[in-house]
């Protein structure tokens, strides 16, 4: 059972932090778990991207927004609030029930029969997922000491390619699976999440607030609680944190976008299944993700006594090298066809993979470390804002701009007698007839639209989408150097109880 703010307040006894190792560790795996199923159901939709546009005969632009600012608009404007609400009551309850929010809304997305209703159980999946990370940052800095938490932040942030990589494969596995489709994997991957939520709540406890800070839980109780906007002030007048905010936005901006079009990628430029793709994408590239973000917190930590910057450094180094290993796998059918040009680019996007994720440990621990506990899931939660608003709000919706200016250029190349949005009228057509619908188009009607779509519609689509993830991968540059010039004033802006001043 979780315990009240108002108990357990002693001073830590040790700078281990609060509760047995075992239990801590225990504390992170559930917390892990959770963010796998804050990912999984909100990057569903990038597996699954492809067949969802057929069904409904959209743009890349328009999937791009379902994918992204549907789904950040009330997510990142709710974050704020639900994370003032986290700094005065049981954060573990708050996580539970956002699980359970997000979780079911998920599901209702596989039941969405048109545009619409798709958009709106988007929007509730993000009304659901906007009380995950910020109480989950505040818990994290309670249970482990300052020295640990880029380490501990690093492992929790697993989550992110963990779910991606389960949403993938979990994802596309059941969509292929004879008599089922994209429908039947919203609502078998959104229902567990549920069931989650209660195993959550009953067994991870609510640590007392500063526990694991120098002074301990007492020292914490004994300044005077912040106003709820006071952490607004304080990181506003701290360069560090809109370095290290708008490096996230931008590798967000660029990761998020690319990521809407990757299985994409795989499917429209080397002509794979969808299961092949998320093979690919949620296999291959996932456990290269999931190294570069746990990799790049535990080396942070452990170099930083001898490198106090290498929170800096480190994810500038990494998202810069990312660049030119991106734009090779992506190009790769520039130079080479078939399977050459796929063994070629695998390597490469997975080294671009482990590089960029770099930037996740580090850009969580210094948010942390730049405020006093009370104000932690308030600081979690507006650098989440910045982060998600230009990362997750515009990025896919860019990027699938992006892919669409490029599908219309190649068609005006081929002089297509088609336009882009005809297109997608035949690629909503013969979705349809592929999946049996009552007066789908059939005989003549069908192998004309078939026709048309193979010698137009389709290597369009390919050529636009290498050029939106290809264009997508400029942006790693822009972020590397937010995160270099961190650097200059990281330290004189992390918090310390000697410079504390925290107001009502």
């Amino acid at each position: 059972m979780t315990t009240s703010d108002q108990t357990d307040t002693a001073p830590s006894p040790s700078n281990d932090g609060y509760g047995s190792a075992s239990y801590r560790a225990y504390v992170l795996f559930a917390l892990i778990v959770v963010y796998t199923f804050n990912f999984i159901d909100r990057t569903l939709i990038g597996v699954l991207g492809e067949p969802i546009r057929e069904t409904f005969g959209l743009s890349d632009t328009a999937i791009g927004l379902l994918s992204g600012l549907a789904f950040a608009l009330l997510y990142t404007f709710l974050g704020i609030p639900f994370a003032m609400l986290a700094e005065r009551k049981n954060r573990t309850s708050i996580i539970a029930i956002a699980m359970a929010v997000w979780s079911g809304m998920t599901a209702l997305c596989g039941l969405a029969q048109n545009t619409w209703q798709f958009a709106l159980a988007r929007v509730g999946v993000g009304v659901g997922e906007a009380g995950c990370s910020p109480p989950s940052h505040s818990l994290i800095s309670d249970y482990f000491p300052p020295e640990k938490r880029s380490s501990a932040l690093g492992i929790f942030a697993l989550g992110i390619p963990i779910g991606s990589m389960l949403a993938a494969l979990g994802g596309a596995w059941i969509a292929s699976q004879e008599g089922l489709n994209w429908r039947d994997a919203f609502i078998w991957m959104g229902l567990p999440g549920v069931l989650g939520a209660i195993i959550f709540k009953m067994t991870v406890k609510e640590p007392p607030r500063g526990y694991s800070d120098p002074g301990g839980a007492a020292a914490a109780a004994a300044r005077v609680m912040p106003s709820p906007f006071a952490a607004f002030g304080i990181l506003a007048r701290k360069p560090s944190f809109w370095h290290v905010s708008l490096g996230g936005a931008i590798v967000s901006f660029a990761g998020y976008g690319i990521g809407q079009f990757v299985a994409p990628f795989w499917m429209r430029a080397h002509g794979l299944s969808l299961m092949d793709a998320a093979l690919i994408y949620g296999g291959v590239l996932g456990v290269a993700a999931g190294i570069g973000t746990i990799g790049s917190g535990i080396l942070a930590d452990r170099i930083r006594k001898k490198h106090p910057n290498s929170d800096s450094w480190l994810p500038a180094l990494g998202v810069s090298l990312a660049f030119p290993f991106a734009v090779f796998g992506y190009n790769t059918l520039s130079f080479a066809d078939g399977a050459l040009a796929i063994w070629l680019a695998v390597p490469a996007l997975s080294i671009a993979g482990l590089l960029r994720y770099s930037y996740l440990g580090p850009m969580f621990s210094v948010t942390q470390n730049l405020v006093e506990p009370r104000m932690r899931a308030t600081a979690a939660a507006l650098l989440l804002f910045i982060v998600n608003l230009i990362g997750y709000g515009f990025g896919p919706p860019v990027i699938g701009w992006i892919s669409d200016q490029g599908t219309k250029w190649q068609l005006s190349q081929l002089e297509a007698p088609v336009s882009l949005q005809e297109c997608g009228t035949l690629e909503r057509q013969i979705k349809a007839a592929n999946d049996e619908v009552v007066d789908a188009i059939s005989g003549g009607a069908l192998d004309a639209a078939e026709a048309t779509n193979d010698a137009y519609c389709a290597p369009a689509r390919s050529t636009g989408v290498r050029l939106g993830v290809t264009m997508g991968a400029l942006f790693f540059l822009w972020a590397a150097l937010h995160f270099m010039l961190l650097g200059r004033t990281l330290q004189k802006d992390q918090w310390t109880p000697e410079t504390s001043a925290a107001t009502a």
